[in-house]
């Protein structure tokens, strides 16, 4: 084992511990319901130094399309309008990721999980001109900067890895990558990201692998390789003007373009 080996079986196990620490401090919480969805906002906000974490929220984009109520959203600075942290309707360049959570994640949730995906990954963020600035590879840029990345994130299942990616597959034929969920992490269990077609800044070995893929969870855990895959998958954008000048409040009048 070497030093980074070393770091990810120590520190999975200490976030694994750290996790559930979290979960018991919700449950035993004053505040009845949502404690699977605080939870994660909570370890979220703690490992990502977020500081702002949108619970039961939905998000609109510069076209007026919403998408349907997301559990945890990870938000930015570019959030105007903040008056709670739940049910909020959020600007989608003011969210730098979404989640799902389920307590138990079936193949009729997972089903579901891909709808509220798909209504998510089809809002686009536009930026233009010399508006926007970000580092990333080209390939990564029309899921994860012209969209919000999303990911799954499930306390049980029972799904298998394979099954889910079978079902996955089958439910997903045709739909482009960038309306595909990016990661499914199921709490000690499975993983799975989706790689597109492997192009990125964060590739999977053989090349020829595509779309959602098992990862190895016996090398680092699922709440490890969900914090990687946000960290490898979510770009910091920085925009010189505010967004939400995209966001007109007088659609009678022309919008700015940058």
């Amino acid at each position: 084992m070497n030093a980074i080996s070393d770091f990810w079986a120590r520190g999975g196990a200490e976030l694994r511990a750290s996790f559930e620490r979290t979960r018991q401090a919700q449950k035993d919480s004053h505040i009845k319901g949502g404690a699977n969805e605080q939870a994660l906002a909570r370890f979220l906000r703690e490992n990502l130094g977020a500081n702002r974490v949108a619970l039961s929220s939905s998000i609109i984009d510069p076209s007026g399309a919403q998408s349907d109520e997301v559990d945890v959203a990870v938000v930015n600075q570019y959030q105007p309008l903040w008056t709670c942290d739940s049910n909020q309707v959020l600007i989608a360049h003011a969210v730098d990721a979404a989640y799902q959570v389920k307590a138990r994640l079936s193949t009729e949730e997972l089903r579901r999980a891909i709808r509220n995906a798909r209504s998510v990954k089809q809002l686009v963020r536009p930026g233009g001109g010399q508006g926007r600035e970000t580092f990333i590879a080209p390939a990564d840029k029309p899921r994860f900067v012209d969209r919000i990345p999303y990911f799954i994130f499930a306390y049980t299942t029972n799904v298998t890895g394979e099954a889910a990616i079978k079902l996955l597959r089958e439910e997903l034929d045709g739909v482009p990558w960038y309306e595909q969920p990016d990661g499914i992490f199921v709490l000690d269990d499975w993983a799975a990201i989706n790689v597109g077609d492997n192009d990125g800044m964060n590739r999977l070995w053989p090349a020829e692998l595509r779309g959602l893929t098992l990862t190895h969870t016996d090398e680092q855990s699922a709440l490890a390789q969900m914090l990687w895959t946000h960290c490898g998958f979510v770009p910091l954008i920085v925009y010189r003007a505010h967004p939400i000048r995209l966001y007109h409040p007088f659609p009678d009048r022309p919008s700015e373009h940058w």
